[in-house]
């Protein structure tokens, strides 16, 4: 392998690490605990997780996206419209 070919690997390895898991390792640990948000269904404010590594990515370049895992408000294994992490 060349040298040059080389070299391009090693920047685009260190272009990763800083562009992509850095942001999302140090973001990582403030979308694993459970938010408090107001639903728009209901007049109360529930527990919800979200997927925790898909917001920290997007979180590091803009408004994150959040998905619901679980919500306190609703039954094991039910889910709902996610309305409380729109905009």
């Amino acid at each position: 392998m060349s040298t040059v070919v080389m070299v391009s690997l090693a920047i685009i390895a260190v272009f990763f690490v800083y562009a992509v898991l850095a942001p999302t390792f140090f973001g990582l640990p403030g979308f694993m605990r459970p938010l408090a948000l107001a639903c728009p269904h209901k007049a109360v404010v529930g527990n919800v997780r979200v997927e925790g590594t898909r917001a920290a990515l997007t979180n590091a370049y803009g408004k994150p996206q959040l998905h619901v895992l679980e919500c306190s408000l609703l039954p094991h294994g039910q889910s709902c419209d996610q309305g409380c992490v729109k905009n």
